[in-house]
């Protein structure tokens, strides 16, 4: 399937729909698809049990903070092999009980106003739950994630956090592993990092992760405001070709 939008960009946090949405569902396979999704929305909402997500190829340049290249929430789905690309935009979210993200290609080329909320952080991999606790045991294993930091010429320029992936979930279990993450500064008043690692209570295990950057891996603090209980196991940190005296490996 095919699915294009061309709704104009929508300055309004309540319009929480994506192109292809399937919600409070069971069993359902969405695979192979094609969605261009514009500006005003987000490519595909999937919400429920056992989904499968896979195989999809999804554009988006949509800038509210509850749209997403993906959307994932409900538990025991999986979500795989996709591609994602956003200018500008977000990638994946996902949120929920014992989902796995596994070998999705997600590029986000530029970066704009959060215009519903103000200019917080635009993300290729976001895990959330606001640390309610109810987001656990998510596996983020082997995605490859690029970013760009450089403003939208065709929204106003401004001071952004663009990072490869956030964390703001409190639930136990969460596990993210074996990502490349490549994190590229074009413009000065952006900042880009590889993880922000965030929770307050529980442990999150950070493992075998490559992060590529030319400012920041690890960025504590900003967004997710709380980094307690990090676990780095066997990570590979990179300074990247255009990295500038303020590259730090870990930075808060």
């Amino acid at each position: 399937t095919t699915v294009t939008t061309t709704g104009v960009h929508k300055f309004d946090r309540h319009q929480l729909s994506a192109a292809v949405t399937v919600g409070n569902s069971t069993d359902v396979l969405l695979a192979d698809n094609f969605i261009r999704s514009g500006q005003g929305w987000g490519g595909i909402y999937a919400s429920g049990e056992r989904f499968t997500v896979e195989h999809n190829t999804v554009h988006t340049e949509s800038v509210i903070t509850n749209h997403a290249g993906i959307y994932v929430g409900g538990q025991d789905n999986h979500v795989r092999a996709n591609t994602i690309t956003a200018d500008p935009g977000q990638g994946l979210r996902i949120d929920g009980a014992r989902n796995i993200a596994e070998d999705n290609d997600i590029t986000i080329y530029s970066v704009a106003p959060n215009w519903d909320i103000g200019r917080y952080s635009l993300d290729g991999i976001r895990v959330n739950d606001y640390y309610n606790g109810t987001t656990t045991q998510q596996v983020i294993r082997n995605n490859r994630i690029t970013i760009y930091g450089t403003n939208s010429p065709y929204y106003e320029r401004g001071e952004h956090y663009l990072n490869g992936i956030l964390n703001v979930s409190n639930g136990p279990g969460n596990v993210f592993e074996g990502n490349v993450i490549r994190t590229i500064k074009v413009d000065p008043e952006v900042v880009v990092s590889g993880i922000m690692p965030g929770s307050k209570d529980e442990v999150v295990v950070w493992r075998n992760n490559t992060i590529i950057s030319d400012q920041y891996g690890v960025l504590f603090g900003a967004y997710p405001k709380y980094s307690l209980n990090t676990r780095f196991e066997s990570n590979r940190f990179v300074k990247g070709d255009t990295a500038t005296a303020d590259y730090a490996v870990l930075a808060a």
